[in-house]
């Protein structure tokens, strides 16, 4: 949408308040689905090597409680444990749309 022409930017972001735009804050993890998708994919890893939350935890260099985090969708994925993850044989795809997702 196209704004009239204001050099007040304090103007236009109430204008987009009032209507309406912006009444809801951005998500501060990623979207429900894509993280759903990643921890799926983490646990799967899990069960396959036989490691619990803090095992993975020090097999990939990450403390439990980051993971513990992930695990339970109340933290986005970063790009460093992405890479330990990917290292660990988790899929590149689904920690790319976690990457993505989380950036948002």
């Amino acid at each position: 949408m196209l704004k009239e022409e204001t050099s007040d930017i304090g103007e236009l972001v109430r204008g987009d308040l009032e209507h309406g735009e912006f009444a809801s804050p951005p998500a501060l993890t990623a979207d429900p689905v894509t993280q759903s998708e990643l921890v799926l994919a983490i646990e799967a890893k899990m069960t396959e090597l036989g490691l619990n939350a803090t095992q993975l935890a020090l097999r990939i260099g990450f403390s439990k409680s980051k993971v513990s985090e992930i695990l339970n969708r109340k933290r986005p994925l970063s790009k460093k444990m992405a890479k330990a993850l990917f290292d660990l044989g988790i899929s590149g795809e689904v920690l790319f749309n976690a990457l993505i997702e989380g950036d948002k």
